[in-house]
């Protein structure tokens, strides 16, 4: 197959400028202040116009046992120093659930016994999108942020990877 030039091109009055992606690896979090996610992503707009459409994936699971009930996990975008985009309960817990079971054991003089019982590994895959309108051709400063919501829980950030695409122009998200 031959190969094509790539360039620029309008679609409705939108530019697509620049495509970045890189990746996060991964992170343990074990504090409710927040630990960076990867490194600073640097990117400097060539237009005024331009909206940063920002995408984060990755996966999120509890290594031990979680406090009982609640959400806990949290993830947030910071963009040059400012909170931008927040998420929060990433994973669901709950240590000890109980159990329907029901048994007699005559022998023991059991009857009606129930069973507790706990798990380990609970996950969930995390996706973040945000459009930010730098409105200048500043350098502009992107992060990824993690924290848990009780010391004692560990949360393991894994295969972190974030895209970001500069769009310029008038018709940039018109449907």
């Amino acid at each position: 197959m031959p190969l094509r030039k790539v360039k620029k091109t309008i679609v409705d009055g939108a530019v697509l400028v620049a495509h970045y992606g890189a990746d996060f690896g991964d992170v343990n979090v074990s504090s409710s202040t927040y630990t960076k996610w990867g490194h600073t992503v640097t990117l400097t707009p060539q237009f005024e116009d331009s909206h940063l459409e920002i995408v984060f994936t990755g996966t999120v699971y509890q290594t031990n046992n979680a406090p009982a009930g609640g959400r806990y996990g949290n993830a947030k975008f910071v963009v040059n120093g400012q909170d931008e985009y927040f998420l929060r309960g990433i994973i669901g817990a709950n240590m000890n659930l109980s159990g329907d079971h029901t048994h007699q054991n005559q022998t023991f003089g059991e009857n009606n016994g129930r069973q507790n019982w706990r798990y380990y590994g609970t996950g969930s895959s995390l996706y973040m999108s945000h459009i930010h309108s730098p409105r200048s051709i500043n350098k502009q400063e992107i992060e990824v942020y993690t924290s848990v919501d009780s010391s004692g829980f560990t949360m393991a950030c894994a295969s972190g990877y974030i895209t970001i695409a500069e769009i310029s122009g008038d018709g940039y998200n018109r449907t």
